[in-house]
Protein backbone atom coordinates (compact mmCIF):
# COMPACT_ATOMS: atom_id res chain seq x y z
CA UNK A 1 0.00 0.00 0.00
CA UNK A 2 2.55 2.22 0.78
CA UNK A 3 4.58 1.65 -2.30
CA UNK A 4 1.08 2.37 -4.12
CA UNK A 5 0.91 5.64 -2.59
CA UNK A 6 4.71 6.88 -3.56
CA UNK A 7 3.66 6.07 -7.15
CA UNK A 8 0.89 8.21 -7.08
CA UNK A 9 2.45 11.17 -5.36
CA UNK A 10 5.29 10.88 -7.92
CA UNK A 11 3.03 10.70 -10.85
CA UNK A 12 1.27 13.30 -9.32
CA UNK A 13 4.28 15.67 -8.40
CA UNK A 14 6.68 15.37 -12.15
CA UNK A 15 4.03 17.02 -14.52
CA UNK A 16 4.12 19.69 -11.93
CA UNK A 17 7.36 20.18 -11.62
CA UNK A 18 7.57 19.89 -15.78
CA UNK A 19 4.59 23.02 -15.43
CA UNK A 20 7.00 25.01 -13.14
CA UNK A 21 10.11 24.65 -15.38
CA UNK A 22 8.29 25.25 -18.23
CA UNK A 23 6.90 28.67 -16.59
CA UNK A 24 10.17 29.60 -15.90
CA UNK A 25 11.85 29.53 -19.57
CA UNK A 26 8.64 31.06 -20.48
CA UNK A 27 9.38 34.03 -17.79
CA UNK A 28 12.82 34.14 -19.17
CA UNK A 29 12.73 34.11 -22.64
CA UNK A 30 12.18 37.78 -23.10
CA UNK A 31 15.67 38.86 -24.75
CA UNK A 32 16.92 42.09 -25.19
CA UNK A 33 17.12 42.73 -28.78
CA UNK A 34 19.65 44.24 -30.77
CA UNK A 35 20.19 47.59 -31.82
CA UNK A 36 16.98 49.67 -32.57
CA UNK A 37 13.80 49.42 -34.55
CA UNK A 38 12.11 51.57 -36.75
CA UNK A 39 8.38 51.44 -37.96
CA UNK A 40 7.69 54.13 -40.80
CA UNK A 41 4.23 54.22 -42.64
CA UNK A 42 2.88 50.60 -41.52
CA UNK A 43 0.80 51.97 -38.02
CA UNK A 44 -2.59 50.94 -37.84
CA UNK A 45 -4.96 52.15 -35.33
CA UNK A 46 -5.79 55.31 -33.63
CA UNK A 47 -5.00 58.56 -31.11
CA UNK A 48 -8.05 59.31 -29.08
CA UNK A 49 -8.63 62.48 -27.02
CA UNK A 50 -10.50 63.30 -23.99
CA UNK A 51 -11.91 65.39 -23.89
CA UNK A 52 -12.21 66.04 -27.38
CA UNK A 53 -10.15 68.88 -29.05
CA UNK A 54 -12.21 71.98 -30.10
CA UNK A 55 -11.51 75.60 -31.48
CA UNK A 56 -11.60 77.79 -28.08
CA UNK A 57 -11.39 74.48 -25.65
CA UNK A 58 -11.08 75.45 -21.96
CA UNK A 59 -10.54 72.42 -20.29
CA UNK A 60 -7.29 72.30 -17.73
CA UNK A 61 -6.70 68.74 -18.41
CA UNK A 62 -6.19 66.43 -21.31
CA UNK A 63 -5.32 62.65 -22.46
CA UNK A 64 -3.71 61.52 -25.27
CA UNK A 65 -4.39 57.62 -25.87
CA UNK A 66 -2.31 55.97 -28.36
CA UNK A 67 -2.95 52.17 -29.64
CA UNK A 68 -1.94 50.73 -32.70
CA UNK A 69 -0.32 47.44 -34.26
CA UNK A 70 3.43 48.13 -35.82
CA UNK A 71 3.86 46.85 -38.96
CA UNK A 72 2.19 44.23 -40.75
CA UNK A 73 3.80 41.08 -42.75
CA UNK A 74 3.44 42.85 -45.94
CA UNK A 75 5.49 45.97 -44.05
CA UNK A 76 7.23 44.93 -40.67
CA UNK A 77 8.96 47.49 -39.23
CA UNK A 78 12.77 46.92 -39.08
CA UNK A 79 15.99 46.96 -36.99
CA UNK A 80 19.38 48.42 -37.28
CA UNK A 81 20.26 44.36 -36.58
CA UNK A 82 18.65 43.69 -40.00
CA UNK A 83 15.65 41.84 -38.54
CA UNK A 84 12.39 42.32 -39.28
CA UNK A 85 9.54 43.15 -36.23
CA UNK A 86 5.62 43.11 -34.98
CA UNK A 87 3.88 44.40 -32.33
CA UNK A 88 1.56 47.12 -30.81
CA UNK A 89 1.90 50.26 -28.83
CA UNK A 90 -0.45 51.40 -26.28
CA UNK A 91 -0.22 54.22 -24.05
CA UNK A 92 -1.32 57.53 -22.74
CA UNK A 93 0.15 61.02 -22.42
CA UNK A 94 -1.47 63.26 -19.81
CA UNK A 95 -1.52 67.25 -19.99
CA UNK A 96 -2.57 69.71 -16.98
CA UNK A 97 -2.41 73.34 -18.27
CA UNK A 98 -5.20 76.00 -19.23
CA UNK A 99 -7.07 75.41 -22.18
CA UNK A 100 -5.21 71.64 -22.60
CA UNK A 101 -8.22 70.58 -25.20
CA UNK A 102 -7.67 73.89 -27.01
CA UNK A 103 -7.43 72.91 -31.19
CA UNK A 104 -5.34 76.59 -31.43
CA UNK A 105 -3.01 75.50 -29.12
CA UNK A 106 -2.34 71.75 -29.78
CA UNK A 107 -2.01 72.50 -33.51
CA UNK A 108 0.29 75.36 -32.32
CA UNK A 109 3.53 74.30 -33.95
CA UNK A 110 5.19 75.04 -30.46
CA UNK A 111 5.92 72.43 -28.05
CA UNK A 112 3.50 71.71 -25.41
CA UNK A 113 4.24 71.76 -21.56
CA UNK A 114 5.71 68.72 -20.47
CA UNK A 115 3.08 65.70 -20.13
CA UNK A 116 2.32 64.54 -16.57
CA UNK A 117 5.02 62.18 -15.22
CA UNK A 118 2.51 58.99 -15.72
CA UNK A 119 3.08 59.38 -18.67
CA UNK A 120 4.37 56.50 -20.86
CA UNK A 121 4.38 54.26 -24.24
CA UNK A 122 4.71 50.51 -24.25
CA UNK A 123 5.75 48.65 -27.21
CA UNK A 124 4.83 44.83 -27.08
CA UNK A 125 7.02 43.13 -29.76
CA UNK A 126 4.97 39.56 -31.06
CA UNK A 127 6.83 38.84 -34.05
CA UNK A 128 9.90 37.52 -33.23
CA UNK A 129 8.96 38.43 -29.36
CA UNK A 130 11.36 40.29 -26.78
CA UNK A 131 10.60 41.86 -23.76
CA UNK A 132 8.48 45.16 -23.78
CA UNK A 133 9.94 48.45 -24.75
CA UNK A 134 8.37 51.12 -22.12
CA UNK A 135 9.35 54.60 -23.70
CA UNK A 136 8.57 56.99 -20.52
CA UNK A 137 9.18 60.10 -18.94
CA UNK A 138 11.66 61.62 -17.27
CA UNK A 139 13.29 63.32 -18.92
CA UNK A 140 10.10 64.76 -19.77
CA UNK A 141 8.41 64.26 -23.46
CA UNK A 142 7.79 66.45 -25.82
CA UNK A 143 4.95 66.92 -27.61
CA UNK A 144 4.27 69.24 -30.64
CA UNK A 145 1.23 69.06 -32.75
CA UNK A 146 2.04 70.53 -36.80
CA UNK A 147 0.42 74.46 -37.33
CA UNK A 148 -0.45 72.63 -40.56
CA UNK A 149 -2.70 69.61 -38.93
CA UNK A 150 -0.05 67.06 -40.33
CA UNK A 151 1.51 65.39 -37.57
CA UNK A 152 2.33 65.30 -33.87
CA UNK A 153 5.61 64.80 -32.69
CA UNK A 154 6.73 62.96 -29.45
CA UNK A 155 10.04 63.41 -28.80
CA UNK A 156 12.41 62.53 -25.50
CA UNK A 157 11.56 60.50 -22.49
CA UNK A 158 13.42 57.54 -22.00
CA UNK A 159 13.44 53.89 -22.52
CA UNK A 160 13.64 52.10 -19.03
CA UNK A 161 15.79 49.31 -18.32
CA UNK A 162 14.97 46.00 -19.68
CA UNK A 163 13.82 47.17 -22.97
CA UNK A 164 13.68 45.59 -26.14
CA UNK A 165 16.20 47.98 -27.92
CA UNK A 166 17.91 50.03 -25.91
CA UNK A 167 18.14 52.39 -28.55
CA UNK A 168 21.28 55.63 -27.79
CA UNK A 169 19.30 58.09 -29.09
CA UNK A 170 16.50 59.57 -27.75
CA UNK A 171 13.36 57.45 -29.03
CA UNK A 172 10.62 59.27 -31.10
CA UNK A 173 7.72 58.99 -32.61
CA UNK A 174 5.54 61.10 -35.44
CA UNK A 175 2.09 60.33 -35.25
CA UNK A 176 -0.20 61.08 -38.62
CA UNK A 177 -1.84 60.11 -41.62
CA UNK A 178 -3.47 61.43 -45.10
CA UNK A 179 -6.70 62.92 -44.26
CA UNK A 180 -5.54 64.58 -41.04
CA UNK A 181 -5.58 68.26 -42.21
CA UNK A 182 -9.13 67.78 -43.01
CA UNK A 183 -10.30 65.81 -40.61
CA UNK A 184 -8.83 68.32 -37.51
CA UNK A 185 -10.26 70.92 -39.67
CA UNK A 186 -13.44 69.81 -39.75
CA UNK A 187 -13.66 68.22 -36.19
CA UNK A 188 -12.03 70.82 -34.23
CA UNK A 189 -14.64 73.36 -35.44
CA UNK A 190 -17.98 71.36 -34.41
CA UNK A 191 -19.94 71.08 -31.25
CA UNK A 192 -18.79 67.24 -30.48
CA UNK A 193 -15.25 68.10 -31.60
CA UNK A 194 -12.24 65.76 -32.24
CA UNK A 195 -12.44 62.81 -30.18
CA UNK A 196 -9.96 60.44 -32.08
CA UNK A 197 -7.84 60.19 -35.64
CA UNK A 198 -6.18 57.36 -37.72
CA UNK A 199 -2.63 56.30 -37.46
CA UNK A 200 -1.84 55.07 -41.03
CA UNK A 201 1.17 57.24 -41.81
CA UNK A 202 3.06 57.41 -38.12
CA UNK A 203 6.60 56.03 -37.96
CA UNK A 204 8.61 55.75 -34.71
CA UNK A 205 12.06 54.72 -33.72
CA UNK A 206 12.79 53.36 -30.25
Amino acid sequence: MFRRIVTIAAAITLPLLLAETVGSESAVASPILPGSVTCSGNWSGTIHFTPALKNGGVSPKEKMKIVATLGNTAKPCVTTAGTIELGAINGTLGFVFPGANNCTTIFSGAPLPAPVAASKLKMTWTAPPGAPTVWKQPPAFSVTGAVGLTDIAIVGGALTAGSSFPAPPPPNATLSDAGWPAAIAGACASVAGLSSLTLGTSSGTW
